[in-house]
Order: structure tokens, then sequence, then C-alpha cells
């Protein structure tokens, strides 16, 4: 697991500050899946599983729509090789 230094610039983020509450906490929780290139899986299914694992009732709508949101705030880029999704931060 790579390690992780979270910057106090984060609180003045006009690009997090531009997200809903759901897209932030996606965007916290899906940065500790990422690895040392800070990449990681962006299948709307498996985030839901690996960020969210007790939120059963959480629709794979609402976590397409972060994932969305982030990438339209410019916090992550979104592409996909074969059949895989992958984000980028």
């Amino acid at each position: 697991m790579p390690t992780r230094f979270i910057k106090e610039s984060c609180r003045t983020s006009k690009n997090l500050q531009a997200c809903s509450d759901f897209a932030e906490r996606l965007f916290w929780r899906l940065l500790t899946t990422a690895d040392d290139f800070g990449r990681c899986l962006a299948c709307p299914s498996i985030v839901r599983g690996v960020c969210f694992p007790h939120h059963e009732k959480l629709k794979l709508e609402q976590v397409q729509k972060g994932l969305m949101e982030l990438r339209d705030n410019d916090l992550l880029v979104l592409y996909c090789v074969g059949d895989r999704d992958y984000a980028e931060f």
C-alpha cells in the first residue's frame, strides 16, 4: 500500500469545493485504492464494493455520476483499456 501525504491545500481546492458531498467523499475513498502511479479501477460496481462496502443501497448510477463529477472538475482522468475502466489522479 503506497503512503499518501495529504496537503493542507486540499481544504482550499476550488476543484474539490465544486463537487457535491458524495463526489468529495468518493474522491477520498478512491484515493486510498490508487497504486503508486495514481491509477485505480473505475468500474462503478468495483468502486462501490471497494469504496463503500457497507452501503448496499448505494446505486451504481450514483457512483457513475460521482466519477463523472470528479472527472468534470479535473480531479480524475477516466479511460478504458480493453473492457476495463480506469481512473488516474
